[in-house]
C-alpha cells in the first residue's frame, strides 16, 4: 500500500512539473499563435506617443500619418492603441488575460507615420528608432527600463531623459541637447552638432558627444563622458565621474 502511495504521489508531482514547466518556457505564449499579421488602426490628431509594454517603434515624419502593427493574431487582440489629451497611447489591454507572458519587443512592431512629434515616452521594454530624419521644433524622449533609441534628427531642442540602462544614439543637429540619467544608460553623440549641450547624471552613465559650442556637464557618482572640439566647457562632478576630451 506504501509503495502504491508514492507512486502515485511521484506521478502527480511529474505532472505538475511538466505543467509548470510548459509556463515558463512559453507555452501557449501568444507570440508562439502564428505567423507575424499586419494590422492598420485609425488615429485621432495627437502630438505626443506613449508606449509600454515590450516592442519596437518605428517613426517616419511626412505629410501622411498612420499606424500599423505587425505582431501575431493573438497579441493584436490584447494591442490597445488610443487617443486621449493629444496623446497616443500603444501597449497590452488592461484587461488583458495574464496567464501566458507578454511577447518579447522582437515580437511587435509599430510602424507609425507622423506630421509632428513633441514627445515619446517608453514605459518597458520598447525600442525606437526612426526610418527618415525627424524635424520637429521640440522633441522629448525619456524611458524607465531598458530599451535602444536610434534617431536621426533636425531639431530645434532635443530633450533625452532616461532612468535605467537604456541606450541612446543620435545622429544629425539640435540648436540645443539636454540629456539626463539616472541609472547605466548611454548615450551615443558624436554625430549630433548642436550649438550648446548641456549633460545631468547620476549614476554610472557613459556619454559620448559630438561637436558644440557650448557644453555643461554636472556628475553625481561615475558616470564619464567624452566630448569632441573646444567648447566652453563647465564641470560639476560629485564623485569618481570623469570628463574628457577624445582626439580625432
Amino acid at each position: 500500500m506504501r509503495t502504491g502511495v508514492v507512486a502515485a504521489v511521484v506521478v502527480v508531482s511529474a505532472v505538475l512539473v511538466g505543467a509548470v514547466a510548459g509556463v515558463g518556457t512559453g507555452c501557449g505564449r501568444p507570440a508562439a499563435a502564428g505567423p507575424l499579421m499586419k494590422e492598420e488602426r485609425p488615429l485621432d490628431t495627437f502630438t505626443e506617443v506613449e508606449v509600454s509594454g515590450a516592442g519596437t517603434l518605428i517613426l517616419t515624419q511626412g505629410a501622411a500619418v498612420s499606424l500599423s502593427i505587425e505582431a501575431p493574431q493573438e497579441v493584436l487582440r490584447d494591442l490597445d492603441t488610443k487617443v486621449e489629451g493629444g496623446v497616443l497611447k500603444m501597449g497590452p489591454r488592461s484587461d488583458r488575460p495574464t496567464v501566458h507572458p507578454w511577447p518579447g519587443k522582437e515580437d511587435i512592431t509599430y510602424h507609425l507615420s507622423v506630421r509632428d512629434l513633441s514627445r515619446v515616452d517608453l514605459r518597458g521594454a520598447t525600442d525606437v528608432r526612426s526610418k527618415n530624419t525627424l524635424t520637429p521644433a521640440r522633441l522629448e524622449i525619456s524611458g524607465a527600463g531598458s530599451h535602444d533609441v536610434n534617431l536621426q534628427v533636425e531639431s530645434g531642442a532635443l530633450r533625452l531623459d532616461m532612468q535605467g540602462s537604456g541606450r541612446v544614439t543620435v545622429a544629425g543637429t539640435s540648436d540645443t541637447l539636454h540629456f539626463v540619467s539616472k541609472g547605466s544608460a548611454r548615450l551615443h553623440a558624436t554625430g549630433l552638432s548642436c550649438r550648446a549641450a548641456s549633460i545631468d547624471c547620476n549614476g554610472s552613465s557613459r556619454v559620448e558627444i559630438g561637436d558644440s559650442q557650448e557644453l555643461a556637464v554636472r556628475i553625481a557618482g561615475n558616470a564619464e563622458v567624452s566630448y569632441t572640439g573646444d567648447p566652453m566647457l563647465s564641470t560639476a562632478i560629485y564623485g569618481s565621474g570623469k570628463v574628457t576630451r577624445s582626439t580625432p
